[in-house]
């Protein structure tokens, strides 16, 4: 009997104006593009938004195993900010803020944004990065994820 191959499902990348948009067709595939985000080492702050279930703290999972985090990785929402130390030449830490259930200015002050913002050796990764009113984000990597049918739709840009 002969076997068949599994079809590798792609991610097609799409040039426009506004930045790239991108085809994320499985929950793998948007785990990949993090990994691939993340070894570009490009700007330290990543804005992502979408919808409830888009998939953002997927994308964020793939980018930290692939800066080399073996501990279990979910969306910080009821804690607001996770921490992570890594080992990877350019990144020394990494944090992950999940500002869904941000409701006032104090909370954010909290967090300690602006001293992580100044750290160059810090990978800043905000998830509702809209509900942190009153900060300014220079430099940061505009990540825009829509649900499309089963597969993803992820705009990049800055």
């Amino acid at each position: 009997m002969p076997t068949t191959k599994k079809k590798k499902k792609n991610i097609g990348v799409y040039q426009n104006p506004r930045g790239s948009s991108i085809w994320c067709p499985t929950p793998t595939a948007t785990a990949r593009l993090g990994g691939r985000l993340a070894r570009t080492r490009q700007n330290y702050v990543w804005l992502l938004t979408g919808p409830v279930g888009a998939g953002k703290t997927t994308l964020i999972r793939g980018a930290l195993r692939a800066l080399g985090v073996r501990s279990r990785i979910t969306s910080p929402t009821f804690g607001l900010k996770k921490e992570y130390r890594v080992r990877d030449g350019r990144w020394r830490r990494i944090v992950h803020i999940d500002a869904y259930r941000i409701n006032h200015p104090r909370e954010v002050a909290a967090l300690e944004i602006n001293e992580t913002k100044r750290d160059p050796r810090c990978l800043l990764l905000i998830e509702w990065p809209g509900r942190m009113v009153g900060q300014r984000w220079p430099r940061a990597l505009q990540i825009k994820i829509t649900t499309a049918g089963l597969g993803r739709r992820v705009i990049i840009s800055g």
